[in-house]
């Protein structure tokens, strides 16, 4: 995935505490411009809370190039349930079976 595409269409960030937020200073630092970043986090940092440009839980764009689930296994399945809109047409259920069969007891 390039740079120039996420710049374009975006980039969805579900999830930003230690994994997400290491994710985010990568991408910062590799490029990505930060209102091309949509991020969903229940509980920000102080440091997320002042990064100008990042939309921090705002309504979800309609389309994105790229979505990031950086939540802890237990949280999964409520992730999935906001970017579910994301996926093929496939309902949620139909995309939890597909996501066990590959993660085992995770979700």
């Amino acid at each position: 995935m390039s740079i120039d595409l996420i710049n374009k269409n975006g980039l969805l960030l579900i999830g930003c505490g230690k994994m997400g937020s290491a994710l985010l200073k990568g991408w910062l630092a590799d490029g990505v411009h930060p209102e091309a970043i949509n991020i969903v986090e229940p509980n920000p940092s102080k440091w997320l809370m002042s990064l100008p440009g990042i939309y921090l839980n705002n309504n979800l764009p309609n389309e994105v190039a790229v979505v990031v689930l950086a939540v802890k296994p237990q949280m999964m399945k409520l992730g999935l349930k906001k970017v579910s809109k994301f996926f093929y047409p496939l309902r949620l259920d139909q995309q939890l079976k597909c996501l066990k069969r590959n993660w085992g007891k995770v979700l």
